[in-house]
């Protein structure tokens, strides 16, 4: 029995033993075989900027690109712009997977992004954002203004703005003025400019340079003109002494009055005056003082034809009628080289008061002057304010050391309208009418008594 069950214990282990080894077999030679690979997970949708910022003038179209890549069938790709959120915009289009964007400029910075969205809008990608900065506008300016104006009357200044795209501006330029002989450039006038022509009208003072200027604002960029010369012509006639006629010497010239009248005005003496005149036209032992004195600011006819303001002090009782023949005098278009105080010129030792040579030889047309007669140790007329020199230069008187301030227009007479040799000459027939006597006619041509 032990032996029978052996047997068959041995029958039934042989195939046993034999499949493991056929199926050992199989699995060895699968192994061996090569694997079928595996297949990479498809790349992510993606939007991006190629060229993410781009600027160009205010109003002005310009371009940013993109690219699209790996979006699934019915994809699209939309723009956005950022103001309190990020808004759907136009302006995109697709060509492929290329994307280009067509934005304004303007005045502020545009920032937008790209958006790839599904069938169902699903948001599949977003690019960063891009930036679209306007630049100012390029302006040009052009001044058109007359080369010669005469004082006291107004001339005309236009200004032409353009701008190198679009509307022409709308806005306010300044119109400035550079005065012959300096550097500086001021402001003369505010022009307003509505579609780019604006002007503006007065009356100009100076010879000079004019310019447009425009200082910029966030749309248009700053500007100026090129520069237009003006010559500021006198009103009046200039006087021409002759040929080999002597000159006086120079004095500044006086301010240019405000107007084209006399505008007399009678004054009291203020306190920087009487300080200037003390110890030079007025000291201690003068007959008058300073109550007594007025000073009268008067515009003239200058010898440059130009209208200056001058002033004059005299005794309080013949101020007005000094207003008057300087008024008359104006009126009858009378030159005047110049009227100073007289105390300009200093204290004279000889004169015992302000230096009259001095302002004799400055042509000067003066009044009060506490001091002796030139050449004599008698008190001048001019002393007690009632007495006024005019013109003395081309006037001269006969002094006991000889004529002065020269003696060429002793016999010489010209121009008339400033040189006076008879009583019925139009400026001692003037000074007559208002009470100013030729006193000593040809011996001192250019003296009057009040």
């Amino acid at each position: 029995m032990t032996r029978g069950i052996v047997r068959w214990s041995g029958r039934l282990v042989v195939p046993v033993v034999v499949t493991a080894l056929v199926l050992g077999s199989a699995a060895m030679a699968r192994a061996d075989e090569p694997s079928a690979p595996e297949e990479p997970p498809a790349p992510p949708p993606s939007v991006a900027w190629s060229r993410a910022s781009a600027s160009g003038p205010i109003g002005t179209q310009v371009t940013l690109t993109g690219a699209a890549a790996d979006l699934p069938q019915g994809a699209t790709v939309r723009l956005q712009r950022l103001g309190k959120d990020w808004t759907n915009a136009g302006g995109l289009s697709v060509d492929g997977p290329r994307l280009t964007v067509r934005l304004r400029t303007a005045v502020d910075p545009i920032r937008v992004r790209l958006q790839a969205v599904d069938a169902a809008g699903t948001v599949l990608a977003t690019s960063g954002a891009a930036t679209v900065t306007g630049t100012r506008i390029a302006t040009s300016l052009r001044l058109q203004s007359p080369s010669r104006v005469v004082d006291y009357r107004k001339a005309r200044f236009v200004a032409s703005w353009k701008a190198a795209h679009g509307p022409a501006p709308t806005g306010s330029v300044r119109l400035e003025f550079r005065k012959a002989g300096t550097k500086t450039w001021r402001k003369a006038r505010t022009i307003s400019v509505r579609n780019g022509t604006g002007a503006v009208a007065f009356a100009p003072r100076n010879d000079g340079r004019y310019r447009l200027r425009f200082t910029g604002t966030r749309t248009y960029a700053k500007a100026t003109s090129a520069t237009r010369a003006l010559d500021n012509l006198p009103p009046g006639t200039r006087v021409v002494l002759p040929k080999g006629a002597p000159r006086p010497s120079s004095l500044p010239a006086q301010p240019r009055a405000s107007r084209k009248a006399a505008d007399a005005k009678i004054s009291k003496l203020s306190d920087s005056v009487w300080k200037s005149m003390k110890g030079r036209s007025w000291h201690s032992g003068c007959p008058v003082g300073r109550k007594d004195l007025r000073i009268v600011r008067v515009n003239y006819w200058a010898f440059d034809g130009y209208v200056r303001r001058g002033e004059i002090v005299v005794h309080r009782k013949v101020a007005g009628k000094t207003a008057r023949a300087f008024t008359a005098m104006f009126k009858g278009k009378h030159p005047i080289r110049n009227m100073y105080r007289v105390d300009r010129f200093g204290w004279s030792k000889s004169l015992k008061g302000a230096d009259d040579r001095k302002s004799m030889r400055a042509d000067n047309t003066s009044g009060f002057n506490c001091r002796k007669v030139v050449g004599r140790s008698v008190r001048s007329p001019h002393a007690y304010g009632r007495a006024i020199d005019v013109n003395p230069w081309e006037n001269p008187f006969h002094s006991s050391g000889g004529w002065v301030p020269n003696r060429w227009f002793v016999t010489h007479a010209s121009p008339a309208r400033v040189t006076w040799r008879s009583s019925s000459d139009p400026v001692v027939k003037l000074m007559r009418k208002h009470g100013f006597r030729w006193s000593y006619g040809r011996s001192d041509m250019h003296h009057f008594d009040g």
